[in-house]
């Protein structure tokens, strides 16, 4: 915020897996009367080894997507083999 005006508006969400607040403290402060502010200290703990082990999860499971939709176009140019060769027949 700049003299009461929001200049950029960024939101970061964190899973409660990977972060553990510790401690938090907001503080409202009126400004003339109409304007609040709101000063907000917190402390947290992230765990980034279960960043990196979702991560892992994560490949190991787009890797076994890649591999079965290669099975299924192997088994889809099988089939349209065969109906060439029923329609030839």
């Amino acid at each position: 915020m700049k003299k009461g005006r929001l200049t950029r508006d960024e939101i970061r969400t964190i899973s409660a897996a990977v972060m553990e607040v510790k401690e938090d403290n907001v503080t409202p402060e009126v400004l003339g009367g109409t304007v609040i502010q709101y000063h907000c200290h917190m402390k947290a703990v992230v765990d980034t080894g279960s960043i990196t082990d979702q991560l892992r999860q994560d490949r190991q499971s787009f890797v076994e997507t890649v591999q079965r939709n290669k099975e299924l176009e192997a088994e889809n140019a099988r089939i349209r083999n065969l109906e060439a060769a029923k329609k030839k027949l």
